[in-house]
């Protein structure tokens, strides 16, 4: 948090999510010689990662497909969001949000040699909420709030998720455990 006591890395970034998923149905595609929907040309794909002009690198995490993905996620994020902007500040929280999502995106570009997620997008912050939870809980050495990204997988498994989100999920579980390792080697 900053000197005000308020967690305005937290409130920025939930706003962001919001205006950015409320905000996109404004884009007519066709201005901007993009085909389809921004939902589309604006979610990451790992075969293709700086396609829209590198638009999907940051957009993607703040966009989400409905409502009910937006306030799932916000559910979930905002807590801990707060959490660590409390002890540890607002630039802390900003910088292991974008950190825990271009390692998710690295990871899972260089996934696609391995998994061919042809044509798949990915959007949204579950993957980084993944990741904060595991840093989070790892670094504190309370282990019960990694049941978050244990239900998170099983659900997803059980609904029959896309791959692609399903190991994205993965991937940030296994990010906030590498960014942990990072700093105590460090």
């Amino acid at each position: 948090m900053n000197k005000s006591g308020r967690p305005i890395s937290t409130i920025i970034l939930s706003l962001l999510c919001c205006l950015i998923t409320l905000g996109v149905g404004v884009f007519d595609s066709s201005l901007y010689s993009f085909d389809g929907s921004p939902l589309i040309w604006l979610s990451f794909m790992p075969e293709s990662p700086l396609r829209a002009y590198g638009l999907s690198l940051i957009f993607s995490p703040f966009l989400h497909l409905n409502m009910q993905h937006l306030l799932t996620n916000l559910f979930f994020f905002i807590p801990i969001s707060m959490m660590i902007e409390k002890k540890k500040g607002s630039f802390h929280v900003t910088s292991l949000f974008f950190a825990h999502h271009f390692l998710v995106l690295i990871f899972l570009t260089l996934g696609h040699f391995y998994f061919n997620f042809e044509g798949a997008g990915f959007l949204g912050i579950s993957h980084i909420l993944m990741g904060l939870i595991t840093y989070w809980s790892v670094r504190n050495r309370h282990y019960w709030p990694l049941l978050v990204p244990a239900l998170f997988l099983s659900v997803g498994a059980f609904q029959g998720q896309a791959a692609l989100t399903l190991l994205a999920h993965t991937f940030g579980v296994i990010a906030g455990l590498a960014l942990f390792i990072g700093r105590r080697l460090r």
